[in-house]
């Protein structure tokens, strides 16, 4: 036993050692001498400025951005309390935001959508405005189509992208607005005035002018430009063509455009809608159901950007939906 311990204490002494030494020989080694050494790096390089100049921009806020910075738009308030279909209020703005609540016109419908839906009714018109028989016939659609324009000119008034006919387009706005109260009767009368306003819709889609002894320079009053029964009965044609595009998957994706000027359409008849001078324009429930729909309907241009017809349909319902609320109040 004692020579047992006696070995072990041998052998704990001779490794450590002989391992200890190993490491001194490895320092030693000539070998092993470069692998210690530190490591030189290379230099970072020198430029002199006439190598880089006309490469690289001086400032490149100035010398590199082409155009005028996007406008930054104002933030808006969350309320924790506020109901998600609720109007936004736009921080430090609220005034604006209240006679606004769905923003810009140009937000809502662009200025092509505009010029094709009245390129639309004018088409329209010619099959309804043919001769003095066929209009006793059709009088009282050709006065809704009227109404219908009235609508559109007092919107491409006050857009604020450029649109054709924008120029003349307060005058045209009273011209139809005159026309379709001159179409509630079958009279030869309201056929001629009904004659000479398609006529001048004619040469001003062609590319013409709009020929009125007082063409219009005050403010626009909505309570003239629009009437809200005819308006619905548009509204509710439009819902029913986005419908149809819509019913599924295959006709989502071949009616595209089709789907994004009706939707677009919808969205600005609800601005319409909440326009102070229109009528009940002011009520809160009357106005809240109709930020819904144009809410929706903005939702519906969204998912066809996004080719998703899910959200899509989703969205087309709550527009249906807001406008079956509305009619169960306001019938």
């Amino acid at each position: 036993m004692e020579l047992k311990r006696a070995n072990r204490l041998i052998f704990g002494l001779i490794v450590p050692a002989l391992t200890l030494g190993a490491f001194v020989a490895a320092i030693q080694d000539p070998q092993n001498e470069e692998t210690l050494k530190p490591v030189r790096r290379a230099e970072r390089p020198r430029f002199q400025r006439q190598e880089w100049q006309g490469t690289f921009f001086n400032n490149l806020f100035t010398e590199g951005l082409v155009g005028q910075p996007q406008e930054k738009r104002p933030a808006v308030a969350v309320n924790a309390n506020r109901s998600p279909d609720a109007p936004a209020k736009v921080a430090g703005d609220a005034a604006a935001a209240d006679e606004s609540p769905l923003g810009l016109w140009k937000e809502l419908i662009d200025a092509e959508s505009l010029e094709n839906e009245v390129k639309r009714l004018q088409i329209e018109l010619e099959s309804l405005i043919t001769t003095p028989v066929k209009f006793q016939t059709d009088y009282q659609n050709a006065r809704y189509v009227f109404i219908d324009l009235s609508m559109l000119f007092a919107i491409i008034s006050q857009h604020e992208e450029r649109v054709r006919w924008q120029d003349s387009a307060l005058a045209a706005q009273a011209l139809f607005t005159q026309t379709a109260a001159n179409c509630r009767t079958t009279s030869p009368q309201a056929y001629q005035s009904a004659k000479l306003a398609q006529d001048q819709l004619r040469d001003l889609v062609r590319g013409g002018q709009l020929s009125v002894n007082d063409e219009s320079t005050g403010d626009l009053d909505w309570s003239q430009a629009v009437d809200r029964i005819p308006v619905m009965q548009r509204l509710e044609k439009t819902l029913e063509r986005l419908k149809q595009n819509s019913g599924n998957k295959a006709a989502f994706t071949s009616a595209k455009e089709e789907l994004f000027h009706d939707a677009s359409l919808i969205a600005a008849i609800g601005k319409v809608l909440v326009q102070d001078d229109v009528e009940d324009g002011d009520d809160e429930e009357y106005a809240e159901l109709s930020i819904k729909m144009a809410r929706a309907a903005l939702e519906v241009r969204q998912a066809i950007s996004l080719d998703n017809f899910e959200i899509a349909a989703a969205a087309i319902n709550r527009i249906e939906q807001s406008c079956n609320d509305c009619h169960a109040d306001w019938r």
